[in-house]
């Protein structure tokens, strides 16, 4: 089933977006790599590469680990604010 296409981008998690942000790619030009891999039906076996790579699961840690560090700064900072 397809999703609204509306709401896809909603979906992807925040640490995949920083990714892409702190790459070379734009937003657009990642969604156009991803599109490219399902259109070559090669989406599902780069995925599960992925998913088993030790560097891609390490920068996704240190990704959402930076974003955790963030968040929390940010609310300490509200916190002490008040």
């Amino acid at each position: 089933m397809l999703g609204n296409k509306s709401t896809i981008s909603a979906r992807v998690s925040n640490t995949l977006k920083e990714v892409v942000v702190d790459s070379e790619y734009s937003h657009k030009e990642a969604y156009e790599l991803g599109a490219g891999l399902i259109a070559v039906n090669k989406a599902e076996e780069t995925k599960t590469e992925l998913e088993h790579d030790p560097t891609y699961e390490k920068a996704i840690r240190e990704k959402k680990t930076k974003l955790l560090k963030d968040e929390k700064k940010k609310l300490e900072k509200e916190l002490r604010d008040l």
